[in-house]
């Protein structure tokens, strides 16, 4: 019996690759756990920004269990259960961008490996917290980000970088998607403050 599951959730747009990704699943005998939901009004981010509640319900569902958590657009190429051994309590994957004079580190989450622990619960309550009245614009990696700064002691986490290339294959399903640009965010900066006054 494994100690591990693959987890994740999709919209009813992203049915078509979840039959991909599931085909992927059974193809290398892992066991999974996906949920279909509605979409929400609000856009490509406001979806997103659901994510750490999707984790939060796979730990509930799969107690005693290291989830998984796969974005429904990449497909599985060999053993998970690699990352499932990995010595950490959330692992994911860093992306490193370069803006002007700055480089930021960004996490990414189309894949994470989250087990049960107290640290690893903390860092997605926060995640979960944060996302819930982020402002408008933000996606998933960003409320990471700043969940990430608002847990006390968050290196306790032992958030390790991973690389999956072996084992989970990414697609970009949100390419085509339209995003809020940062006119947008600007613009809705103010609006709002002026309906506060």
């Amino acid at each position: 019996m494994n100690d591990w599951i693959a987890c994740g959730w999709y919209t009813p747009d992203y049915d078509h690759w979840f039959k991909r990704l599931e085909q992927s699943l059974i193809e290398h005998k892992a066991p999974y756990d996906f949920r279909a939901v509605s979409k929400l009004n609000g856009g490509w981010e406001r979806n997103t920004c659901r994510k750490a509640g999707f984790v939060i319900d796979a730990l509930d569902r799969n107690p005693g269990k290291t989830v998984i958590f796969l974005d429904v657009d990449c497909v599985v190429t060999g053993d998970l259960g690699s990352l499932a051994s990995l010595p950490c309590d959330v692992g994911l994957n860093f992306a490193v961008l370069r803006k002007k004079n700055r480089v930021n580190l960004v996490p990414l989450t189309g894949h994470l490996v989250v087990k049960p622990t107290l640290k690893a619960r903390a860092l997605v309550g926060a995640w979960r917290r944060v996302s819930d009245s982020s402002e408008f614009g933000l996606q998933d990696q960003e409320t990471l980000t700043l969940a990430m700064g608002e847990v006390d002691g968050v290196e306790g986490a032992r958030i390790l970088r991973i690389s999956a290339t072996d084992v989970i294959r990414h697609s970009n399903a949100s390419a085509t998607v339209q995003k809020v640009n940062g006119h947008q965010r600007f613009k809705n900066r103010v609006m709002s403050a002026l309906w506060m006054r």
